[in-house]
């Protein structure tokens, strides 16, 4: 395989992962997430390839941006989520009695 193949897939490979991150990020979807390899690249990249790249980084910093927000408002769900769970709760536990005996 040419180097500006593998460079062009290595590209194209970091493209899908970072739409699944984003995805995750904009849908809290967790499984939007693939897990990513390390990819191993002979020489430089390839002058086409240089502004495609530079797009990628420039939105990973965006997601990477974004995060703490997203954990942020998750963290704050879920505390409402365990206020919601404790509403009603007596507090000692629930007695039954059999009435039919």
């Amino acid at each position: 395989m040419s180097a500006e193949l593998a460079w062009a897939e290595a590209l194209e490979r970091l493209e899908a992962n970072l739409a699944g991150a984003e995805t995750l990020v904009a849908e809290l979807n967790v499984d939007a997430v693939t897990d990513w390899a390390v990819v191993s690249l002979e020489g430089p990249i390839p002058e086409h390839l240089v502004e495609r790249a530079r797009e990628l980084a420039a939105r990973q910093q965006k997601l990477i941006d974004a995060i703490p927000a997203v954990m942020a408002a998750t963290s704050e769900r879920l505390r409402g989520t365990h206020r919601f769970r404790s509403w009603g709760r007596a507090e000692r536990p629930a007695v039954y009695v059999d009435v039919s005996a």
